[in-house]
């Protein structure tokens, strides 16, 4: 299966908020201008398989394409939508407000429990006055 991708990207010097939606596939989405960064997000598509790592890779440039410091929260959005925290490569640590400097890589492992759900893996970046949420809608087999 195809990696999808999302992206959000801006405009330098203003602060704004914005979400961007990853559709199926190998597509970059874009979001509104408005943003002194770009996040993207990569992910292997929009089926998740219990028990199987779902690898993920967050990228955060500046408008120039450099690597830049951000703090970031990755959630899993239940059904309810209810936010619940991803935690890191398997430990008890949850990423919330968690450094990074250009890159992040992880892996979430779906539950058994999460069979024929379809979830929303979120990232939401902080950097240099803005604020980014990447969403990923997931069906759990």
């Amino acid at each position: 299966m195809a990696p999808s991708t999302g992206q959000v990207t801006s405009a330098p010097g203003t602060t704004a908020a914005t979400t961007a939606t990853v559709p199926s596939g190998p597509v970059t989405t874009s979001s509104q201008a408005g943003l002194p960064f770009t996040a993207t997000l990569v992910v292997p598509g929009r089926i998740g398989k219990v028990n199987v790592s779902w690898p993920y890779v967050l990228h955060v440039t500046d408008t120039a394409g450099k690597p830049i410091k951000a703090r970031i929260t990755a959630q899993i959005v239940d059904p309810l939508q209810q936010p619940h925290p991803v935690e890191y490569d398997g430990t008890t640590k949850n990423i919330i407000a968690w450094p990074i400097k250009g890159e992040f890589k992880d892996d979430i492992v779906w539950p058994p429990d999460a069979r024929g759900f379809t979830l929303t893996f979120r990232i939401i970046v902080n950097a240099k006055g803005g604020t980014a949420t990447l969403a990923v809608p997931v069906t759990v087999q």
